[in-house]
């Protein structure tokens, strides 16, 4: 693609004259002028003069610059006309004094009410824009301006489709080349963009609302709400990953703001608000109605359905082993010894998230365990209750939507949460009777005196009601909105009870008859009691155990891990996933990790073999320059600790590299395969790959650092160095010598995973500055223009080890585009599709171009399952 056209001060485009250039970059070029018409500035964007050479698209960019012309709205930058000067076309739009919000946002966090301001004056603007069937799908801070008189204007509406390449493939496209926070430029964002244009999905409105909610995020915490240690990372993120709470960062933010930002930032469009205009409404209601309305209003989030791999139902007489032995254990005389079962889901059924939903409850008589689950095929929770005494667990008609269960004393009935009210049902099933409102619910317990204490909301003090019915009174205080108090748990004297306090943080404990709460400690946990006098509550992972005298209200000594394994644990609700009887059983959902069998693809997509041990691999399948050899991270699923891993084919050798490395992306070999490279932090470590050795630091950083490719010649690094707008740029470093790095590729869009060519002409890598990632190729060292290799989406680019082709993913497919004269590309083609379930992982990409590892979810693996332990005291004694 072609500069934009230059247009020197004076000179007249149209009837326009410039008076000042503002910006430039590979989308255009920006300045300011006079309209002597109506004798005011306009600002006037160039774009590059490739446009014009297809009269279709010089007739639908005109088409679509009408239609966004239409749009007269006060949050909107207004087009006012459109024209060619020297065969480059050009915008007209409104001229705007003032600063965009990246520039505000430089500062740190904004205000709760400038925030709000801001995001209720962009969600107006969208609204607008919407209604008219246009798309911004490019939002970003960069993108918004702020007036001197505090105004938000949105900028570039609707160009990221006007100027998107269609083409089939090859035109040479400038990748802009200075910071643009200037107006007008379209330079997408990784941080910003929604899974579904991650993905390479066409973007609409919801798209648009994922990338408000991210901008809310950033002006309440200061911080990007998805912002890895690597572009791949962020680009994972945003795919499977959900933004820290909003509270950790500030806990002056109100809760129902944070939700508003939560439910816009759903990974399902669906999941979202369903309109700009939704989220204006709910933001209005700050400041016009009561909090508690307010949270009322907001639809609660649709459960997501994450792939899942169901391990096959055990055997009949395995589950009548089970049976038989849980009998001995209750009718027995003798000393009793633990028993530890293992209670799997029904199949198509899952825990969803640990947003909502999966929360378990054993009876007080220990007999019967009751838990949540998500159905895949109707897409709604329901109670489900495993009698100890038999091999299944059973559904519980006429509870779809329940969530948060706990038992009655008797072990009869069994509360929960659904449809915004608190239920109850007899434990063998029949009508769900109401108990009371329950907006929202993060928990309850029920006394002797048929007292229930819960919370039926995210935020706010407990309440109590009869477990008959009626309308509930609040019990405790909170000492600020945006404090929250759940999953409380009587003691065994039916008045005093445990709960978990959220703005303070802590366990706590009070009384029905003297509610000013005791802080027992400072864990965000929910807390139980235990017999023989016992607290047990979550710290890092762990359940812990430690003395607790529930007649002094005190502890009494330390506290103690009781598993060998860690637990699942929610730390933004404060809810570990486990329960404890009366009497000394106990049941729990384990943390576990997804297990993959790295396996061997062929050019055709035919399994060809496959690495024999199975782990829980990330960042994984870089191959050695000989394609003998692939390097791993690894996760222990003991320590939760990351580390690099060899695979060798010949003998089938899998070897640890580094210990407790906990690196930030993969490593790489260098040209004699003698060392790996990896990053940590904002260091780079080289480690010697045949000998028990500490690694070295190659380089040092202020910013996160991570290598990417070596050439073949050992001279040089190509690293990814995070710019301190917390982009990614590609930078060079000299691996003899001072070391002193320079840069190759710096923008503001996100360019990473620089690889070189084998003759060290070229450097393929990613950027999505066209608003969606996009697989390039630029001379090196130079790095004076680029070529667009990918035309529907690229990442994970690798070249063949003749350096004849140049092979990519884009989302399922496996992609080849053949180098000819080793200057020149051609079109890219379809390899083959790779399995659904690999979906999750890279793809490695062998120096041949023969063989692909995928990573393939291992079907024997129990990921969703809840252990049961009678007797759990006996753990004490280890």
């Amino acid at each position: 693609m072609k500069e934009p056209l230059s247009v020197p001060v004076g000179k007249k485009l149209g009837a326009y004259e410039i008076v000042e250039h503002l910006g430039s970059g590979g989308m255009g070029a920006v300045y300011r002028a006079r309209d002597p018409k109506f004798r005011r500035d306009v600002a006037i964007k160039v774009l590059p003069a490739d446009f014009a050479k297809d009269p279709d698209r010089l007739q639908r960019f005109e088409q679509e610059a009408q239609a966004i012309g239409i749009l007269n709205h006060p949050n909107i930058l207004s087009v006012y006309d459109t024209g060619m000067a020297d065969g480059s076309p050009y915008l007209v739009s409104e001229y705007v004094e003032g600063e965009t919000l990246r520039e505000k946002l430089a500062s740190g966090a904004l205000t709760q009410r400038k925030a709000v301001d801001y995001a209720l004056q962009l969600a107006r603007g969208l609204s607008a824009a919407h209604d008219k069937g246009i798309v911004h799908r490019d939002l970003k801070p960069e993108n918004l301006m702020i007036t001197k008189d505090g105004r938000l204007k949105i900028l570039d509406f609707g160009l990221a489709k006007l100027i998107q390449n269609d083409a089939s493939i090859g035109p040479l496209t400038q990748l802009p080349t200075s910071p643009g926070t200037q107006p007008g430029l379209v330079l997408g964002t990784v941080g910003y963009m929604s899974p579904e244009q991650v993905r390479g999905k066409i973007a609409d409105h919801r798209s648009d609302i994922f990338a408000f909610g991210s901008i809310l995020y950033e002006m309440l915490t200061g911080v990007r709400a998805f912002r890895g240690e690597t572009p791949a990372d962020t680009l994972s993120a945003i795919l499977q990953k959900d933004p820290s709470d909003i509270s950790d960062t500030n806990r002056n933010i109100s809760p129902v703001l944070s939700r508003i930002v939560n439910h816009c930032l759903e990974k399902d469009p669906e999941q979202r608000f369903h309109s700009a205009a939704d989220i204006a409404f709910h933001l209005e209601s700050l400041s016009g109605a009561s909090e508690q309305t307010a949270v009322a209003a907001i639809p609660a989030p649709r459960p997501k359905l994450p792939v899942q791999i169901w391990k096959i139902l055990a055997v009949a007489a395995m589950a009548v082993l089970i049976v038989v032995a849980f009998l001995y254990y209750q009718t027995s005389t003798q000393p009793q010894s633990m028993l530890q079962l293992s209670i799997d889901l029904p199949a198509g059924n899952n825990f969803g998230t640990t947003e909502q939903g999966g929360e378990l409850s054993i009876s007080p008589d220990g007999k019967y365990v009751a838990f949540c689950a998500l159905n895949s095929t109707d897409r709604k929770w329901h109670l489900w209750i495993r009698p100890m005494d038999v091999s299944s667990p059973q559904m519980i008609p006429g509870t779809e939507k329940a969530l948060a269960p706990f038992w009655s004393p008797d072990s009869q009935y069994v509360a929960f949460f659904a449809d915004k009210k608190l239920k109850k049902i007899k434990r063998g099933g029949g009508p769900a009777q109401t108990i009371c409102d329950a907006p929202d619910g993060r928990g309850g317990s029920w006394n002797q005196d048929g007292t229930i204490i819960f919370a039926p909301q995210p935020y706010g003090p407990l309440y109590k009601v009869s477990a008959t019915g009626g309308t509930p009174t609040p019990l405790t205080k909170v000492q600020n909105e945006q404090s929250s108090h759940r999953w409380p748990f009587f003691l065994p004297d039916g008045k005093h009870f445990l709960f978990a306090s959220q703005f303070p943080n802590g366990i706590y404990v009070a009384s029905l008859e003297d509610p000013q709460p005791k802080q027992i400690n400072s864990e965000a946990s929910n807390a139980m009691f235990g017999k023989p006098d016992t607290l047990l509550f979550v710290r890092d992972g762990n359940l812990v155990a430690q003395p607790f005298d529930a007649k002094k209200l005190t502890i009494e000594g330390e506290a103690v891990p009781i598993l060998d394994q860690r637990i699942n644990h929610d730390v933004n609700r404060f809810y570990g996933f486990f329960s404890v009887s009366q009497g000394n059983s106990l049941v729990y959902r384990p943390l576990t990790l997804t297990i993959t069998q790295p396996t061997l693809f062929d050019r055709a997509g035919k399994k060809i073999g496959a690495v024999s041990q199975t782990a829980s691999y990330q960042f994984g399948g870089i191959f050695s320059p000989d394609g003998t050899q692939i390097s791993f991270n690894r996760i222990d699923p003991e320590s939760g600790q990351t580390d690099v891993w060899r695979y060798e084919f010949a003998g089938d050798r899998l070897s640890r590299l580094t210990v407790q490395a906990d690196p930030n992306g993969p490593a790489i070999w260098t040209p004699d395969q003698s060392h790996i490279i990896f990053g940590k932090g904002t260091k780079l470590y080289r480690k010697q790959v045949s000998a028990a050795t500490s690694e070295e630091v190659l380089f040092e950083s202020s910013q996160y650092v991570g290598p990417s490719s070596c050439s073949n010649d050992g001279k040089f690094l190509l690293m990814m160095l995070q710019s301190p707008r917390g982009d990614w740029d590609i930078w060079v470093l000299p691996l003899s010598g001072e070391r002193k790095p320079l840069k190759l590729i710096e923008t503001p869009s996100a360019d990473f995973l620089p690889i070189f060519s084998p003759d060290g002409k070229w450097v393929s890598f990613q950027s999505d500055a066209s608003g969606q990632v996009q697989v390039y190729v630029t001379p090196f060292p130079d790095a004076n223009r680029q070529l667009q290799i990918s035309t529907e989406g690229g990442t994970f680019a690798r070249w063949r080890m003749d350096g004849k082709e140049l092979i990519y993913v884009n989302r399922e497919k496996v992609m080849s585009v053949e180098v000819l004269d080793g200057s020149r590309f051609g079109h890219p083609k379809l390899l083959f599709e790779r399995p659904q379930e690999s979906l999750i992982h890279p793809v490695g990409i062998a120096p041949d171009g023969q063989r692909f590892l995928l990573f393939i979810p291992t079907a024997d693996q129990n990921l969703e399952n809840i252990r049961f332990i009678s007797n759990w005291t006996q753990l004490l004694r280890k």
